[in-house]
């Protein structure tokens, strides 16, 4: 229970409440209990174990972390026909070191400002695993993204952004990451295997990978193409790659249409459709590309010797 009340401190004519460290389930039986008595600031340590739970942060900016990480610690929302993880006031919680399963999404982030930081978490055979909506944004660090039944990752409306970093994302149904509307994404250091990324733009975003693997997407509903984007692209728009592989995908490589691309250091080899495709304008630089493509400076068409792709190895 709270401890660290700071009944009365006057220094410099300021007084306050010192943060507090809560256990579940040793002062609170449940998750959702112990984010519910919560002050801003402070901690809930969850101990190892299953939790039957769909859980949101009424505007708490906590961080909320287990003890033994996300292989002995699962929140499970198996009958509540809810999002597991609900961020939904505009707070900016931490959650970290948890698996996160059986939700219609597994982390929801929506409404102006709600911007929680995922770390450390296995979001597995969720409907969604990560939906961010409605100018909300999310941050997603080392965390793992699989067997989503439709999207893995999913931004939607205006002004969404989610900024994911050293994530792995695999065998959604339909895609890895799709971005609807005027989202930003930023993947640094992903991989994503077995589903591919789709944008479908109305107005302005940015999405960009640094250092991602975009691999063996099997076809869904991009066609099995690494990276699809359609939609009516504005001037403002552009994708970009730097130092990313788009390889061994049923589809193209990257299909762009009349988009804008920036490629640096990037490989688009062994897919079954066309490599590239996209606007003339586009600006491609010391890349490797197969077939080629029209005044792409300093690059070359060579087999770039992936170490074993048949078994996933793509240095």
């Amino acid at each position: 229970m709270r401890s660290g009340i700071l009944l009365a401190v006057v220094l410099g004519g300021t007084s306050g409440v010192v943060a507090d460290t809560i256990f579940v389930p040793a002062d609170y039986p449940t998750i959702q209990a112990a984010i519910l008595a919560a002050l801003e600031g402070d901690e809930i340590i969850v101990a190892p174990g299953t939790y039957n739970e769909a859980i949101f942060f009424n505007g708490h900016n906590i961080m909320l972390r287990s003890e033994s990480g996300p292989e002995l610690t699962t929140i499970d929302a198996t009958g509540f026909n809810s999002s597991v993880v609900r961020v939904v006031l505009g707070e900016s919680p931490t959650i970290e070191g948890f698996t996160i399963t059986n939700g219609n999404v597994g982390i929801f982030s929506v409404f102006p400002g709600s911007n929680p930081t995922i770390v450390n978490c296995i979001c597995i055979r969720n409907d969604m695993g990560v939906f961010v909506s409605e100018d909300a944004a999310a941050t997603v660090r080392n965390c793992r993204i699989t067997n989503s039944t439709s999207y893995g990752v999913r931004i939607s409306g205006s002004q969404s952004s989610v900024e994911l970093e050293d994530c792995y994302i695999a065998d959604s149904t339909i895609e890895g990451i799709y971005v609807q509307g005027s989202g930003d994404v930023l993947a640094i250091r992903c991989e994503l295997r077995r589903n591919g990324v789709f944008i479908q733009e109305s107005s302005s975003g940015d999405v960009t990978f640094i250092d991602c693997l975009i691999v063996e997407n099997m076809g869904n509903t991009n066609t099995g193409s690494g990276v699809r984007l359609s939609g009516n692209a504005s001037a403002d728009d552009v994708l970009t790659l730097i130092n990313c592989t788009v390889a061994n995908n049923q589809g193209s490589g990257v299909l762009a249409g009349n988009w804008t691309v920036s490629l640096t250091n990037t490989i688009i080899w062994g897919n079954d459709s066309t490599s590239l495709e996209a606007s003339l304008n586009s600006d491609i630089s010391y890349c490797d590309i197969e077939g080629g493509f029209p005044g792409c400076d300093f690059c070359i068409l060579a087999d770039p010797m992936f170490v074993d792709p048949a078994k996933g190895d793509y240095r």
